[in-house]
């Protein structure tokens, strides 16, 4: 399901793909990075007081 979400991400020509992760979500984030995302940045949550993670993966990556 990640991978047909990539594909229709960068189909749609969008160079970077974005996801939003809670910080204390390990398994996720390490299910995210061996699929070839990155941490770009952590963050305070909007509302709730947790602290959120910005996963990043180029389109380059996606596709190989």
């Amino acid at each position: 399901m990640l991978a047909q979400g990539e594909a229709e991400i960068a189909a749609r020509g969008h160079q970077t793909l974005r996801l939003r992760v809670v910080e204390s979500n390990a398994a996720a984030i390490a299910f995210y990075q061996r699929r070839g995302w990155r941490i770009a940045r952590k963050y305070a949550h909007e509302t709730l007081p947790v602290m959120m993670l910005e996963m990043l993966k180029s389109v380059l990556q996606a596709e190989s």
